[in-house]
């Protein structure tokens, strides 16, 4: 058995627990064994059914007298029930939403009940309570890694005092997963361990064999809590060792030099409408101070909603325009990208900055030759003409922007707000736009210079060279240069070899020797000079270098008092031209420029996941509001309550207010035609009483609020319709818009007060902080209420913080201390197992596992030592907080 085999070559598997493995995520045996439980029963207290008393925790030694399955009366869930017996006499277990159960304990089957003993009418019985069959099964023959540690009862089946407890699925229960895992870790090859052995021990970190035997059957709670942060420490520690490394390489690359106007910044902060919040002035003084480096900033620009983070971003937005550079600024919903236009042309209009917009429904120039004031539609092809030629500044849209038709002059900065809402590959793509500013030499063969032959080791060579320059300064000798840029090769993971002897051949025999100084990656010869100019001699130097080998590509970097200065040498070029070098191109001009890169959002991040998932990126917290802003005051609704908010809400649309209604879905969920994965029972009596937009606006139109004027919008509306709702909206004609969850990000309608949201309990804290973030946006007094029909205990106490808190960032802090990490973070959405969010609520552990990755890359960036965490470093992708 091997940890890359797929567990249908060892077990035989139903097709159906086939397909719920992959749904849970398991495919190969290594998947199986890092399927980690999600809590532990204790089996503590044994005792006869007689001597239970109502609100202890117990286990009893019983047999299954019968066991069915029925529905409740009022909310239809299932329960299953059993009647159990011992020698002293005879006790009911229940077991909530597991229909299941029946199919796993049968009639007459012996096994150990352990849970919490509760009281009632009919008298004490069990609630859904962990169960152990000990009727039945055998231990395989000879001592295994799990039998040193565990004992085996009177029936011959393994027990210990803990019971792993994993999340189950549809045909593919706890029992089973411990059991099918208890064979793995018997016989499977030894897992190999990834964290060095220094940072085990310096944090007392069991090793990963110990580790994986005491994550499923621990002896005791402080075991298994040992194995758990062990892993957790891991995930956290990958992770930021992928961030440091991007990071790293990052700083290698080259960016336009900004040198921003501070008078022209103070003239767009003076022709505001109101000032500038301190948190919004060091947010804008962090973004313009990243411009100055040689490298492209990466920052976070985190701001509640409302603290006017757009504002920041067209400020900076202007000062890059202004420098000669080009900006895209792309939104995640056609509505927000409209905004973020409308907005920039306010503010901007007056500075004499043309803006494109551009959709998959159209697009648009700001300003218009007949009106100035406004915006005309033009043709895409016009504007993406418009945009290569370098007359558009500032381009707004959605996704559009990475189409490969959208081709920009020269970027300089690149705008992504709510990132987390596009796709990986969405965002990076935008992120990895590049100006190519390399003109071609004369008589050169332009295609494989505009080719840009080995881009990639070529762009982070320049890099290094620049990096070298910044941090030496200039006036060394050539050796000192020499130095320094192996050191910096070394850190940007290129291999290169020093001073290798390069044979000269003629007719296939060796006539002659040349010694470049460095060979990077057996493809590029690089030679470096310290000369106050370079000129024909040092490039005709490097021409013969490469005209007698085999290598196709030169670098002739000169570190001199005015800059560092690089020439590219092409195979081909070398063979053309013998009168005279080339004319002699700006370093900083000859590269190609990675864009600056600043990324928005409004969804509060508490610190140790900022740290985690956003290493490589510098944060800005605007933490202020504007003046002026009233708190939201915030209601949960039960069902009873409803009538007296209505009366609430009709008497202010009266005084000419506006409201929004938010509904979890479009519409019923027997119209709707597709169904990619059937829903079980209880998926469908979960979504039986949700609200849908089109029957919500259906009652509120004809029954509710009859006598105002209501409009709705959601997702399967064209372009043109969503704007036009927006439009009358904004402008009054409608007192009420019945949405979908579209609203959420960015869309300000001045006049609206009232949130209304329905189905509250379906929608994450973060969102509902959003819904009410659209209302009260000029500083007059506003309401949300959340309407719940869930009144259990816990959903309860979880809106109530939202109605309690004020801030984002506090619901934020609540959300990771006191949700679930599986209800916080699902894999498919993150990439983080639940182990791996257990750690995100440890600062500590946090603040260690940064310091020992950083360590490790300054040590060892290409991680050559430790090959296994390379490859776990690999996989890591582009992970987020949402």
């Amino acid at each position: 058995m091997m940890l890359s085999d797929l567990l249908a070559e060892h077990f035989r598997l139903t097709p159906r627990q086939t397909t719920t493995l992959v749904r849970l995520g398991i495919a190969t045996i290594r998947d199986l064994l890092f399927y980690f439980p999600s809590r532990y029963e204790e089996f503590v207290g044994e005792k006869t059914i007689a001597e239970l008393k109502a609100g202890e925790r117990a286990t009893v030694a019983c047999e299954v007298e019968e066991i069915r399955v029925q529905k409740t009366w009022k909310k239809k869930i299932s329960v299953a029930e059993a009647v159990v017996k011992d020698e002293s006499g005879f006790l009911r277990a229940t077991w909530f939403n597991q229909p299941y159960i029946v199919k796993m304990l049968k009639q007459g089957d012996r096994a150990r009940l352990s849970g919490k003993v509760g009281g009632g009418k009919n008298g004490l019985y069990l609630a859904n309570p962990a169960y152990e069959i000990t009727s039945g099964y055998k231990v395989s023959a000879g001592p295994s890694f799990i039998s040193q540690h565990m004992s085996a009862n009177q029936h011959g089946v393994l027990v210990g005092s803990l019971l792993p407890v994993y999340s189950e699925s549809y045909g593919i229960s706890s029992r089973w997963l411990g059991a099918h895992i208890k064979k793995v870790l018997e016989a499977a090859p030894a897992v190999e361990e990834t964290i060095p052995d220094p940072i085990l021990s310096r944090y007392h970190l069991p090793k990963i064999r110990q580790a994986l035997r005491a994550v499923h059957f621990p002896k005791t709670k402080a075991e298994a809590g040992a194995a758990r942060k062990r892993f957790a420490f891991e995930e956290v520690f990958v992770i930021q060792l992928a961030r440091r490394r991007d990071r790293k390489m990052r700083e290698t690359v080259p960016a336009f030099f900004l040198e921003p106007d501070p008078e022209l910044v103070k003239e767009f902060v003076d022709s505001l409408p109101y000032e500038l919040t301190d948190a919004q002035k060091r947010a804008l003084n962090d973004i313009l101070d990243d411009f100055k480096k040689r490298h492209p900033m990466t920052r976070l620009l985190q701001g509640d909603v409302g603290s006017g983070k757009t504002v920041v971003a067209a400020a900076s937005s202007l000062a890059a325009v202004k420098a000669g550079l080009q900006v895209a600024f792309m939104a995640p919903t056609e509505i927000l990208a409209r905004q973020h236009f409308e907005e920039l042309r306010r503010r901007l209009g007056p500075f004499r900055v043309p803006i494109g917009f551009l959709t998959s429904s159209g697009a648009e120039k700001f300003p218009s030759k007949i009106n100035p004031q406004h915006s005309a539609r033009v043709s895409k092809n016009q504007l993406l003409r418009w945009i290569a030629s370098g007359e558009i500044k500032i381009l707004v849209g959605t996704h559009s922007l990475i189409g490969e038709r959208v081709k920009f002059k020269k970027l300089g900065l690149t705008v992504v707000d709510e990132q987390h809402r596009f796709g990986v590959n969405q965002r990076g793509a935008l992120i990895r736009r590049q100006s190519r500013t390399e003109k071609a030499q004369t008589n050169a063969d332009t295609s494989k210079l505009n080719g840009l032959l080995y881009e990639d080791i070529t762009y982070k060579i320049r890099g290094c060279a620049f990096r070298v320059k910044d941090e030496v300064g200039s006036g060394h000798k050539e050796s000192v240069y020499h130095n320094a840029l192996a050191e910096a090769l070394k850190s940007a993971g290129l291999c290169f070899e020093q001073e290798k002897h390069i044979p000269v051949l003629y007719q296939g025999k060796k006539v002659g020797t040349y010694k470049p100084d460095f060979i990077v990656e057996d493809k590029i010869i690089v030679e470096l000079k310290a000369l106050p100019f370079i000129g024909f001699t040092e490039t005709k130097q490097v021409w013969n270098y490469i005209k007698g080998a085999s290598y196709k590509l030169a670098l002739l970097i000169n570190f001199g008092p005015q800059g560092v200065a690089i020439k590219r040498i092409v195979h081909d070029t070398a063979r053309g031209q013998r009168k005279s070098a080339p004319k002699e191109l700006s370093p900083r001009e000859s590269a190609i420029m990675t864009p600056h890169y600043l990324s928005m959002t409004a969804t509060p991040i508490p610190r140790t996941l900022a740290l985690t998932f956003y290493g490589d990126l510098d944060v800005s917290v605007i933490d202020e509001m504007p003046p002026g802003r009233q708190p939201v005051q915030t209601k949960i609704v039960l069902p009873h309550g409803r009538e007296e908010v209505y009366d609430f809400v009709r008497s202010e649309l009266g005084n000419g207010s506006q409201a929004f209604v938010v509904c979890p879905r479009i519409e019923e969920r027997k119209s709707v035609t597709y169904n990619p994965r059937p829903m079980t029972y209880q998926q469908r009596l979960d979504w039986s009483d949700v609200k849908s937009v089109k029957k919500e606006y259906k009652k509120l139109s004809e029954e509710i609020f009859p006598e105002f004027k209501i409009g709705m919008v959601h997702g399967r509306l064209t372009s043109k319709e969503k704007e036009t709702m927006m439009r009358e909206f904004r402008d009054g004609k409608l007192q009420v818009l019945v949405s979908t969850s579209v609203i959420e990000v960015g869309v300000d309608i001045p006049n609206a007060s009232m949130m209304l949201i329905e189905g509250g309990e379906r929608f994450g804290l973060a969102t509902l902080h959003q819904f009410r973030g659209r209302v009260g946006r000029r500083g007059q007094k506003a309401y949300c209420f959340v309407f719940t029909t869930n009144g259990e205990a816990a959903t309860l106490r979880r809106l109530k913080a939202l109605e309690g808190s004020k801030s984002g960032f506090e619901l934020a802090e609540y959300d990771l201390q006191f949700r679930g990490p599986g209800e916080l973070a699902g894999s498919r959405q993150w990439g983080v197992s639940d182990v791996g969010m257990e750690a995100l609520k440890n600062m500590k552990m946090v603040e260690a596992a940064r310091k020992e990755a950083e360590e490790l890359v300054l040590d060892d960036f290409d991680l050559k030592k430790f090959p296994l965490l390379k490859e776990r470093v690999g996989k890591i992708g582009m992970l987020h907080f949402e």
